[in-house]
Order: C-alpha cells, then structure tokens, then sequence
C-alpha cells in the first residue's frame, strides 16, 4: 500500500511510511485476469484526507481512491444527489 502511495499518489516517502493503518484487505474473490478493490482503514484522519487529496494524480491510471461509506449512508445520497467519478456530491436543487 505504501508504494501505491509513493509511486501513484506522488507522496514523499517520509510521508508515506508515516502513515499508520488500522486494517487494509481486498475486498471479493479471485478472478483470472481481474483486479481486486482494496480497502484502506487509515488510523489518523489526516493522513486519509492526505491521500483522499491526491486522486487527481491518478487520471488516466485506470486507479481511483474514494470514500467507503455504509449502505444506509448511500442509499440517502443516492435520494438526496448524485455522486461523481471523482468523489465529489453534488446536491438536487429543489425548488
């Protein structure tokens, strides 16, 4: 994980090994020829709000880093706005 950040995100490796996790897995099963989403627990927030804040240093990398939130919490975006590619809410207008 932490090369990930060096080499795509660009952070300085000083940086990068400062960053604690508190757990990091692959999330479903193996499949020939597939890659896996990584999930990422960061024990400080800063240090998530680092990385978060690099995403723009992966267009074009076929790469992306967004937020996991629970279902409940995605069912009320989806009724409330939409979210983009790359992260970012964006609110219905009611009028």
């Amino acid at each position: 994980m932490r090369t990930f950040i060096m080499d795509k995100l660009k952070v300085a490796s000083d940086l990068a090994y400062k960053i604690q996790f508190n757990r990091v897995h692959r999330i479903g099963n193996r499949i020939t020829g597939s890659n896996r989403l990584i999930v990422a627990k960061f024990t400080l927030y800063n240090a998530r709000e680092m990385v978060r804040r690099e995403w723009k240093s992966l267009n074009g990398t076929g790469f992306y880093v967004k937020e996991q939130f629970p279902k409940s919490h995605a069912r009320v975006f989806r009724k409330l706005g939409d979210v983009r590619p790359n992260g970012i809410f964006v609110y219905k207008q009611t009028v």
